[in-house]
């Protein structure tokens, strides 16, 4: 190969890598805005994900039981025991009996597990035994009442409210067939009263202590014999 030959082949394969290097730089280049768009979608992506909109979620244990309901309504479940509707979160035991339920629950005849009677739709919170007994709970009811309760199975037995009508106190019932309320302390706003009173058994009131408005307090006694009620305080008062 003479000198001409040689300077001729030394030019073209300095152009094959003087485009060779060009079409690297562009392909980089082309790289580098690929990620920047891949990078800007992801971003978008992830800013318009931040709301996720279903209608139910399931979260199941080790075993594929659900545990965990939420759904408005809760989503319907075969191994749930009670089968009434609610809107919001609910807790579920190992058997599919209710334990914790936050949202605004609606009790059904059809319930497994016994439930406190409702005088108007609530909205709270319900603890529940291990076999689904309501058991406590702390609600807002549609009349206007707001009321924390500790229940016996089916029934209650300490209740703090508030009435809409005007007072509110704290009653203690017992769990017999005889009887219900056993004591109270009780705050009327409007009368400007306050009452301290005890029942026996039956339910009925045997002692009460009253103090309304400036009047002198009373304590009123129950007579068993007659069944009238006399103030045991007003012979102590200096005539």
């Amino acid at each position: 190969m003479n000198s001409e030959s040689s300077a001729e082949v030394r030019f073209h394969l300095d152009l094959l890598e003087r485009r060779l290097r060009r079409t690297r730089a562009a392909l980089a280049a082309l790289g580098v805005l690929a990620i920047g768009a891949a990078w800007q979608a992801g971003a978008a992506e992830s800013k318009t994900g931040q709301v996720l909109r279903v209608r139910g979620l399931v979260v199941e244990d080790a075993l594929g039981r659900p545990r965990i309901l939420l759904g408005a309504p809760v989503p319907e479940m075969k191994e749930r025991r009670r089968k009434d509707d609610m809107t919001g979160l609910l807790l579920l035991g190992e058997d599919g009996a209710d334990r914790v339920a936050l949202g605004a629950p609606t009790p059904s005849p059809q319930s497994d597990g016994k439930v406190g009677e409702r005088i108007a739709e609530a909205a709270g919170l319900q603890i529940m035994d291990h076999q689904g007994n309501e058991r406590g709970g702390f609600g807002y009811l549609d009349n206007g009442r707001v009321v924390l309760g500790l229940d016996y199975p089916g029934r209650e037995a300490v209740a703090l409210f508030v009435m809409p009508e005007g007072y509110a106190g704290i009653l203690v019932s017992s769990d017999n067939d005889g009887g219900h309320e056993r004591g109270g302390i009780v705050v009327d706003n409007k009368k400007g009263s306050a009452v301290i009173k005890l029942a026996d058994p039956k339910s009925r009131e045997r002692a009460m202590l009253l103090v309304e408005g400036e009047a002198d307090a009373k304590l009123m006694l129950y007579d068993a014999k007659d069944g009238s009620y006399a103030d045991a305080l007003e012979r102590l008062r200096p005539k």
